[in-house]
């Protein structure tokens, strides 16, 4: 599990979520490439070479971006699927022995599939809440909320960004979104407080 955990900081770095870098307006970070990491050569026929980019640099390009991203950690390899235009973010990545983990991001807010596995830890004791999608909301930050010694156990990452083909509906919520509050009612409901 502390691996996963290690996995999922990585998508985070990815994806912008961890304050302590450069930000836009809308607040998402601009994370390098873990140490140690590489970024693959991509030169589209458009023309424009995304190798060494950090993530608010491809979600400035105003095009789509897809990105897979490669970790081995423990002997086991995991590809992360980025797909990014402008401020929004899809992330999916299958884990073996856990399952499948879609999460989307859409300036300061990010949505986990409840139906894998980091939507199932959400869904905990909440009685008969009923929801596709969980939303958290990402403050802004002046720091890292962590230290970075924190990050020495974080795999190496390869990156291999292209221009995208993606429509913009890869990045919407079907169905019943959850904020934290509604969670929150439901245990409170569920215990009877």
């Amino acid at each position: 599990m502390r691996n996963i955990l290690a996995l999922v900081l990585v998508v985070a770095l990815l994806a912008g979520c961890v304050g302590g870098g450069e930000t836009t307006d809308s607040g998402v970070a601009a994370p390098e490439t873990p140490s140690g990491g590489e970024a693959a050569a991509s030169t589209p026929a458009g023309g424009v070479d995304l190798t060494d980019m950090a993530y608010l640099e491809l979600a400035a390009l105003g095009q789509p971006v897809e990105c897979d991203v490669t970790t081995t950690m423990n002997e086991q390899t995991f590809v992360m699927n980025l797909k990014i235009h402008g401020d929004k973010t899809r992330m999916e990545m299958a884990v073996p022995d856990i399952g499948d983990i879609l999460t989307i991001q859409r300036g300061n807010k990010y949505y986990s599939d409840v139906s894998g596995p980091m939507g199932q830890y959400y869904l905990m004791n909440t009685g008969d809440l009923e929801c596709d999608w969980f939303e958290s909301i990402a403050e802004e930050s002046e720091g890292a909320p962590y230290d970075m010694g924190d990050l020495e156990e974080v795999p190496s990452t390869d990156m291999d960004c292209s221009i995208g083909t993606f429509s913009s509906s890869v990045f919407d919520t079907p169905g019943t979104v959850c904020t934290t509050q509604d969670l929150q009612d439901a245990m409170m409901e569920a215990y009877g407080v």
